[in-house]
């Protein structure tokens, strides 16, 4: 019994460390965003709550506290947001633009 217990730490503290590990590549690998200057518009934080609008088949809700931006993101030719991720969703809104969107080993293209 004495084994299986050390055999247990060891398992948990190597899972520990690779996670740790993995955690750092991701981090490391991310590559920062270039030619992009973002504006903030507005911040603000809202507690729960529900929206809908039958006419428009609308609904939104947030169960628990969210942090809301609003903000302009002025993008150069050839410019990357990079890597990265968002805490919650996101909806984005674009005026006009050509986008590039690298997912796996597709360059799809979009109008916008």
């Amino acid at each position: 019994m004495k084994n299986m217990k050390g055999r247990t730490k060891k398992l948990t503290l190597g899972l520990l460390c690779g996670l740790v590990f993995v955690g750092y590549i991701v981090t490391v690998w991310a590559n920062p965003p270039s030619g992009v200057t973002p504006t903030l518009i507005g911040r603000g934080t809202f507690d729960d709550f529900k929206l809908h609008a039958d006419n428009l088949d609308f609904k939104v809700e947030a169960k628990s506290q969210i942090d809301l931006v609003v903000r302009t993101n002025d993008y150069l030719p050839g410019a990357s947001s990079g890597w990265h991720t968002h805490p919650g969703p996101q909806c984005a809104v674009h005026q006009a633009c050509t986008a590039v969107l690298l997912a796996g080993e597709s360059d799809d293209r979009y109008h916008l």
